[in-house]
C-alpha cells in the first residue's frame, strides 16, 4: 500500500509554479505530484498534421514522388519557414535500410538524430523549445548522405 500524500496551500502554489516555468522532468515531477495530491487533470499535448499544406507545399526544388525519381529527393519538408514544428514527407526505395535524419545549425552544432522507419511516412519535429535560425536537415543511409535540404524556425 502506498502511504496517503498531502500538500498544503503553498506547497500546491509551488509545484504549480515549477510545472508552469520550468522544462521536461522538473516539469513532468512537480506536475505527477500535483496529479496525486491535488487531483490535477493532464492530458498529454500532441500536434496535430497541417493537412492543408500536405500535398501542395515543396521545400526546394520540384519533388517527384512517383517512381521516375529524378533528382534524387527523398523528402520533403513544411512549412517552411516553420514556427511550432516541421514535417518530413518521406518516400524512399526499396534500396535505402535504415535511414537516419540528424537536424543541425549552420554552424555544424548537433540538434537531433533520428531514425526512418518504413520506406514511406511523415515525421514531425517539434520546435518550440528551438532557438530561432536555420537549421539543416540531412538524410543518409549507410554513412552516404542522400539529401540536405535547410529550413528557417523563425
Amino acid at each position: 500500500m502506498y502511504a496517503e500524500a498531502e500538500a498544503d496551500s503553498t506547497q500546491k502554489t509551488v509545484l504549480y509554479n515549477i510545472m508552469d516555468n520550468t522544462y521536461e522532468q522538473l516539469q513532468a515531477y512537480a506536475r505527477n505530484l500535483l496529479i496525486y495530491t491535488d487531483g490535477l487533470e493532464y492530458h498529454e499535448p500532441y500536434i496535430e498534421i497541417d493537412t492543408s499544406q500536405l500535398k501542395n507545399a515543396v521545400a526546394g526544388n520540384n519533388i517527384n514522388f512517383g517512381n521516375n525519381r529524378t533528382e534524387n529527393r527523398w523528402f520533403k519538408l513544411y512549412p517552411n519557414p516553420a514556427k511550432e514544428y516541421i514535417t518530413i514527407e518521406y518516400n524512399l526505395d526499396y534500396t535505402v535500410k535504415n535511414a537516419v535524419v540528424e537536424i543541425i545549425t549552420t554552424n555544424g552544432n548537433h540538434i537531433e538524430t533520428f531514425r526512418l522507419h518504413g520506406l514511406q511516412g511523415v515525421k514531425i519535429v517539434d520546435l518550440r523549445r528551438w532557438q530561432r535560425g536555420t537549421y539543416i536537415i540531412r538524410l543518409s543511409n549507410k554513412g552516404k548522405t542522400l539529401q540536405n535540404e535547410k529550413f528557417v524556425k523563425f
